[in-house]
C-alpha cells in the first residue's frame, strides 16, 4: 500500500513535532512493516532521537501515541483491502498485522463503531 502521507488537523509542526522527513520516513516504514511487529525502538532509530523524545514527537506529529498511530495505520489498510478485494475477514486481519480475527474486529469496532462486515 502507498502510504497516505496526511495526517489529522492536530498535526503539529512546532518545537517538539517530528519534521516532515521524519513523518515521511516513519510512515513508510510502519507501511512497510504492517504485517509484522513493529516495536518504537525501531522507530526511534529511523529518526535518530531517543526513545522518549521520539514518542513525544510522534505524538505532537499525529496527534497519537506511537501504538494508536500503528493501529490507525493498520485499521486504514484494512478500509483499503476491504474496499477492493474479496479477502475474507481472517485472511484481512493477517494482512494487516492482526494475528486473531477477533482482535482485528474488536479494533475495528473501537476505531469505527461498526464491526468490519458492516
Amino acid at each position: 500500500m502507498e502510504a497516505d502521507r496526511s495526517v489529522s488537523s492536530s498535526r503539529d509542526t512546532g518545537a517538539g513535532a517530528l519534521s516532515p522527513w521524519q513523518e515521511w520516513g516513519v510512515t513508510a516504514f510502519i507501511d512497510e512493516q504492517l504485517t509484522g511487529q513493529i516495536y518504537v525502538e525501531d522507530l526511534s532509530r529511523l529518526v535518530n532521537p531517543t526513545k522518549s523524545y521520539f514518542t513525544r514527537a510522534l505524538r505532537r506529529s499525529f496527534g497519537e501515541a506511537p501504538h494508536g498511530y500503528i493501529v490507525t495505520r493498520r485499521l486504514n489498510q484494512a478500509r483499503h483491502i476491504m474496499l477492493n478485494t474479496d479477502m475474507v475477514l481472517s485472511q484481512l486481519a493477517v494482512a494487516c498485522g492482526v494475528l486473531e480475527q477477533a482482535h482485528f474486529c474488536r479494533l475495528f469496532r473501537l476505531a469505527t463503531g461498526e464491526s468490519p462486515a458492516a
